[in-house]
């Protein structure tokens, strides 16, 4: 009987859902596939890899008609470059603003 337990380090792995590679279950991208996890068809939200059900709003993200829709890790990248150039154009803005009211000083 004690042969069928696992040690906590087997109960970590899993296998990605998209190249199936086995990795651990803590890692947020899998490091072979890059796979950041799936994007609801239904509310837009990022979910982990490996669960099934939608955190927001509670879709099953293994539904074949509405299909979650993979997130890369460039794809985050891409967004959080996007989100930190948006931010810096709207710092820049606010001092031109600011110098051209002549409130500056």
């Amino acid at each position: 009987m004690a042969e069928n337990l696992k040690t906590k380090e087997e109960l970590l792995i899993r296998k990605c859902p998209s190249c199936g590679n086995s990795i651990n279950i803590t890692e947020k991208v899998c490091p072979y596939c890059e796979l950041a996890g799936y994007k609801c068809p239904v509310c837009g939200e990022v979910n982990n890899m490996f669960v099934n059900y939608c955190r927001r709003c509670g879709q099953w993200l293994l539904d074949t008609n509405y299909k979650a829709i993979p997130v890369r890790k460039k794809d985050i990248k891409n967004f959080e470059d996007f989100l930190a150039s948006i931010l810096l154009y709207l710092i820049i803005l606010l001092i031109v603003l600011v110098i051209i009211s002549g409130k500056f000083l």
